[in-house]
């Protein structure tokens, strides 16, 4: 078993167009609003929305695991948040998670700059060498993104009536530049 990263949430890091900043309690109503809308919820792993106390009681959880770390993504043009960016343990895995709660954001290549700034950032913060990500085959956009962002399939399987992919996603210094 592998020894895991006690993640830091005083530090932020950016990219082009993006400010990646961590999730703090000011967040709770925000992220809230995006894990209920049908966009989030459609590709989510449970595609219910959650109550509110189930929201306030993830959120807890989130804030005392050091070993996950949430990322508010920010457009530096307007200053406001359009997503989230993660990493969390999972089986003794790191897990990347992701997802755009502003509509408006989608379709704009958002996501794969604040991935890209993100899994550079897990490699050279804390010396992440590999993670996981999982995705329904039905989200297209996810299936591409994963695509570019260099991931390979290892795994295929159905749950909760759905197929979803796994991705292996190594990092290293040449792939991250």
């Amino acid at each position: 078993m592998r020894d895991l990263v006690e993640f830091r949430n005083d530090i932020g890091f950016e990219s082009e167009r993006l400010r990646l900043v961590p999730i703090d309690i000011a967040d709770l109503d925000k992220l809230f609003d995006w894990r209920c809308s049908p966009h989030v919820c459609a590709y989510s792993r449970t595609s219910s929305k959650p109550t509110r106390a189930e929201h306030e009681m993830w959120f807890k959880n989130y804030l005392d695991n050091p070993h996950s770390l949430r990322m508010m993504i920010v457009s530096k043009d307007t200053g406001r948040g359009i997503g989230i960016v993660a990493c969390d343990v999972k089986n003794n895995e790191y897990e990347l998670s992701y997802y755009l709660g502003d509509p408006d954001a989608q379709g704009k290549g958002y996501m794969l700059e604040a991935l890209k700034a993100f899994v550079a950032s897990l490699h050279s913060n804390y010396f992440l060498t590999d993670l996981i990500a999982e995705v329904r085959t039905d989200n297209v956009a996810s299936v591409v993104l994963l695509d570019k962002l260099g991931g390979v399939v290892t795994k295929e399987y159905d749950a909760d009536e759905k197929t979803w992919l796994q991705y292996a996603i190594l990092l290293t210094d040449e792939e991250i530049r």
